[in-house]
């Protein structure tokens, strides 16, 4: 089963984000995270998440509630928030944002995770120096021209998720081989599905397809979600084309050509 979804995450947990840090400051932990009882009054008031993961454990730190840190994260790059004397706060550009229509709210939340923010954050797998993310946000305008190729070639339809994985991991030599030497292309796979495909849907720059397939191991049933392919919303092509520049490959060339060590 082929299952259709624009799921606009980010977007809407930014929205209540703030809204309810608006009215309840945040006290945070000695690593600058928002505490366990924030997040849990955060939770029960918007439904976001929960206390315990869809495995059955508790969540114990802000990275465990992975919409709410991925939101965290972006509105302090953004400045919307900021932390003063261990207690996060909604800044005035905060409060400005959440008055604005929903096009330059898209602008704002884009630019601080295209421009501002490490995607090592969203992909950390691999050494510093070695990880695919890194290198993939390095080429990130060559991404966008490919992004604008597929979609008029594919007159402004469905793009294939594996061939546009393919078109990124090859010419740019992105490669995670694990330490007995055996290349992981999956793995590149899943760097580009989480850092570009996973993120544009978030921002609703992207409507994606799935295949849905039902999955049991003894008493427990899941839906396991492959990504098959994407379409460039309106608001993806507005933005798409407002981030790139007709010079930008040539100034990225040579591509980049690295091997990666799977940790």
């Amino acid at each position: 089963m082929t299952e259709n979804s624009r799921e606009v995450v980010l977007l809407q947990n930014m929205w209540q984000f703030l809204e309810f840090l608006e009215k309840r400051p945040a006290k945070l932990t000695q690593t600058k995270n928002l505490t366990l009882k924030w997040l849990d009054d955060f939770s029960k008031a918007t439904g976001i998440l929960g206390t315990v993961d869809e495995n059955g454990f508790k969540r114990m730190n802000q990275q465990e509630w992975p919409e709410v840190d991925i939101a965290a994260v972006i509105a302090e790059l953004a400045k919307l928030t900021m932390n003063r004397k261990g207690i996060k706060i909604i800044t005035k550009k905060g409060r400005d944002y959440l008055a604005k229509d929903i096009s330059s709210r898209t602008n704002i939340l884009f630019d601080a995770y295209w421009n501002r923010l490490d995607w090592r954050y969203i992909f950390p797998y691999g050494e510093e120096d070695k990880n695919a993310a890194y290198y993939l946000q390095k080429a990130r305008e060559y991404a966008l021209g490919v992004l604008q190729d597929l979609d008029r070639t594919h007159n402004r339809g469905r793009i294939d998720f594996l061939g546009f994985s393919e078109i990124l991991r090859k010419p740019l030599g992105l490669i995670l081989i694990n330490h007995l030497g055996q290349d992981l292309p999956e793995r590149v796979r899943a760097c580009i599905r989480q850092v570009i495909i996973e993120m544009f849907e978030q921002l609703g720059l992207f409507d994606c397809f799935y295949d849905i397939e039902k999955k049991q191991y003894r008493s427990k049933e899941w839906e396991h979600k492959e990504l098959k392919s994407f379409q460039i919303t309106e608001t993806g092509r507005r933005i798409i084309s407002e981030n790139y520049g007709e010079n930008i490959p040539d100034r990225i060339m040579p591509l980049i050509r690295t091997n990666f060590c799977w940790n």
